[in-house]
């Protein structure tokens, strides 16, 4: 599938201090880039009541996505207590 990546979460990313997480990151965006369709990536779920928004868990760690039109978008990544007030 074709990604994109908000300018947020770039930078986000570039303040990343913690290699373990950003490797982990990697792994994420590396599996959204080899599946051929929604149901190829594993750990992603679809978040309640919003039609677009899925969710990819890393360790603590959540990753927010949106997916449209076989583009996936990552748009967040924090915490699991922090994530949900940043995305959607």
């Amino acid at each position: 599938m074709h990604y994109e990546v908000e300018k947020s979460f770039a930078r986000d990313f570039q303040k990343l201090k913690d290699k373990k997480l950003a490797n982990a990151i990697l792994e994420c965006i590396q599996k959204v880039s080899d599946a051929h369709t929604i149901s190829d990536i594993s750990g992603l779920k679809k978040m309640t009541g919003y039609r677009s928004a899925y969710r990819l868990r890393s360790g603590d760690y959540r990753i927010g996505v949106i997916i449209e039109n076989n583009i996936v978008l990552f748009v967040a990544f924090a915490h699991r207590k922090e994530i949900y007030r940043k995305f959607p």
